[in-house]
């Protein structure tokens, strides 16, 4: 989170309801839904756009206002991504989540419209506010359903070739986004 480009300091401390975009394509498809659920306290989640989510991790994170809402007067909301985005573009953001939500394990991954998110910039805090078990079931759910498809995301190690390497080798974001066979030893 870059503190000093938010546009409104309040939001640096807020708790609010997500409203979850599943990747950049559901993003655009929906953030100007005039029938959208979402008001100024909402808490914009696009998930799908990390290293392995959306493979090269490019600087897609940039979440606008919704237009109704700018429309309105609303100059900032808090966005939580697990992408990038460009050093020049401004707002209150957490980028980078990780793991990101393309990962079965990823709490991130399993968060839902409607649940309530609490961010603290200066006490760097980050959670969705639900229960731990109702968290776990989420993610025993999601891993199951992994399982289950023929989605090989999650499944890492049984595809072939480059996309097969890159998804079982790339650094999560925290890390840099690159093959982990590339890093120096510490």
């Amino acid at each position: 989170m870059k503190v000093s480009a938010s546009k409104d300091r309040r939001l640096l401390s807020h708790t609010g309801p997500a409203v979850v975009f599943e990747s950049s394509a559901d993003l655009a498809r929906r953030i100007d839904d005039p029938e959208l659920p979402i008001t100024a306290d909402s808490v914009l989640v696009l998930q799908g756009i990390g290293p392995v989510g959306n493979p090269g991790m490019p600087e897609a994170g940039l979440i606008l206002t919704p237009r109704k809402l700018a429309s309105a007067g609303v100059k900032d909301m808090l966005r939580l991504s697990d992408g990038g985005m460009s050093g020049t573009a401004g707002g209150t953001i957490v980028l980078h989540i990780s793991p990101e939500s393309a990962l079965p394990e990823s709490p991130f991954g399993v968060v839902r419209t409607g649940d309530l998110i609490t961010c603290d910039g200066e006490r760097r805090i980050l959670r969705v506010e639900i229960l731990d078990e109702e968290l776990a079931a989420r993610l025993d759910e999601r891993k199951r359903q992994v399982i289950e498809s023929k989605d090989p995301v999650g499944r890492q190690g049984r595809k072939r070739g480059y996309l097969g390497l890159y998804e079982r080798s790339v650094n999560q974001a925290q890390h840099g986004p690159d093959f982990d066979f590339l890093a120096a030893n510490e």
